[in-house]
């Protein structure tokens, strides 16, 4: 679910760049690149919250490798 929200943030973002774009911008009404802009910070903030519930519920062990932990949360 991360890695997907991740993404849509992404292209959202990619969306969004191209819309501000000076032959783009002028046909593009303020509203639909605001919103993408909106759209961009949402998912990425999901991709955050599922990371934090991630790092909430696991717990490391006296053994584990944590940046190996990390590695696998990136």
């Amino acid at each position: 679910q991360r890695r997907e929200a991740a993404k849509v943030s992404e292209v959202f973002d990619q969306v969004h760049q191209s819309m501000i774009q000076t032959p783009i911008k002028d046909n593009v009404p303020l509203f639909w690149s605001t919103m993408s802009l909106v759209k961009t910070n949402h998912y990425r903030s999901i991709a955050h919250y599922f990371v934090a519930a991630a790092l909430l519920d696991h717990e490391l062990g006296p053994r584990d490798d944590e940046d190996q932990q990390e590695k696998t949360l990136s």
